[in-house]
């Protein structure tokens, strides 16, 4: 519930941030869910339904697997697009950022080399980031980040203590046995000053966005 409440809050900031932007630029947008998210947030919050509204082609969620990326709208297009995509949100950020990478090379052979948005949430606003250091041929030109730890986050901090500590073995009675499946998601997160991820992400001179 918190999560698509804070998604929901950003849905004005989009309607806002878009209108001119799709017939300005006939851009592609893929919005990232965060931890524990999936595609259809966007749709439940009521996001991807206003993009669509100010001129772009919802072309649905799309998923990357092993003979290639997949989606039911997923045909070759000169409109400005948007796209969910699925990520398996409790893998580390790089992890993610190589699968995403992975998936918008893919879609341009659908989209062309048109310029790329990128809406990150939570921790799909890190996702974004990193995708867009290690590869910026992508043709990246805007990136909206959400609710984004990008100084790190308490709650990762403590959820890695408590799937490290002797009680690990109790999270599962606890419910929240998912703590130990994304211990390398919350490490990746964890505050500036004992997270290496999260410094060399914040050191490195980005490429520079519309």
């Amino acid at each position: 519930m918190l999560k698509q409440m804070r998604i929901l809050t950003t849905s004005l900031l989009l309607a806002l941030f878009l209108p001119l932007h799709a017939y300005a630029t006939n851009d592609t947008v893929v919005l990232i869910h965060g931890y524990d998210g999936e595609p259809g947030d966007w749709y439940r919050a009521g996001i991807t339904q206003q993009i669509s509204r100010v001129g772009y082609i919802d072309g649905g969620p799309i998923r990357l697997f092993p003979r290639g990326l997949m989606g039911p709208g997923l045909k070759p297009t000169d409109k400005p697009t948007v796209y969910t995509i699925s990520l398996p949100s409790a893998e580390a950020i790089m992890r993610q950022a190589e699968i995403l990478s992975a998936s918008l090379f893919q879609l341009k052979q659908y989209t062309g080399d048109r310029p790329l948005t990128l809406v990150g949430h939570s921790a799909g606003g890190l996702v974004a980031r990193a995708t867009l250091l290690q590869h910026p041929e992508l043709n990246i030109h805007r990136l909206v980040s959400i609710s984004a730890p990008h100084s790190g986050s308490n709650i990762a901090r403590m959820a890695q203590l408590v799937s490290d500590s002797p009680a690990g073995f109790m999270t599962e009675m606890m419910g929240i046995d998912n703590f130990a499946d994304a211990a390398s998601l919350f490490k990746d997160m964890r505050p500036i000053g004992k997270n290496r991820f999260l410094q060399w992400l914040n050191s490195r001179p980005h490429p520079p966005l519309a």
